[in-house]
């Protein structure tokens, strides 16, 4: 199996009630394939500046237009494999805040419209409670970092 670089950025958009949208996903090439949660957001094509990358993959996956977006001190760089490939994903995440909204895709790409099952809002007690699967699993933890550093409030 080919590994494949891919550089990619992560949407944390948070609402008035400080709760951060999350996609519900799975690889729908695998039976029998548990679903998880993450962050919006996606692969940085070339030539695309990180920032224009984040503001494409929000719009794409949610339909909204947000252009204020703020870098977080997160990143993570991990391998996976998903629809029978294997990927080594350099991520970094940035942040927004949004009034919450109900997500309606607008250019998913074929793969995206197989994978993305389903989106929510959720707590920060929500993610540090929850049983199900969460990409990444210190997500909750950087929710909780954010709102106190950058004095987040409803």
């Amino acid at each position: 199996m080919t590994l494949r670089p891919r550089p990619a950025v992560r949407a944390m958009l948070i609402d008035n009630d400080l709760r951060l949208l999350l996609l519900k996903g799975r690889d729908s090439t695998v039976d029998g394939s548990e679903p998880w949660w993450f962050t919006v957001g996606g692969g940085i094509h070339a030539n695309e500046t990180p920032l224009e990358a984040i503001r494409r993959e929000v719009f794409e996956e949610t339909g909204r237009h947000i252009l204020e977006f703020q870098r977080t001190p997160f990143a993570r760089a991990f391998k996976f494999i998903f629809e029978g490939r294997e990927y080594f994903q350099q991520e970094v995440y940035f942040m927004a805040r949004t009034a919450s909204f109900d997500p309606a895709a607008r250019h998913l790409t074929q793969m995206e419209s197989r994978s993305i099952i389903g989106s929510r809002w959720w707590t920060l007690n929500e993610l540090l409670h929850t049983n199900e699967t969460i990409y990444p699993s210190q997500l909750a933890s950087w929710l909780e970092f954010l709102i106190k550093s950058f004095q987040i409030t409803p």
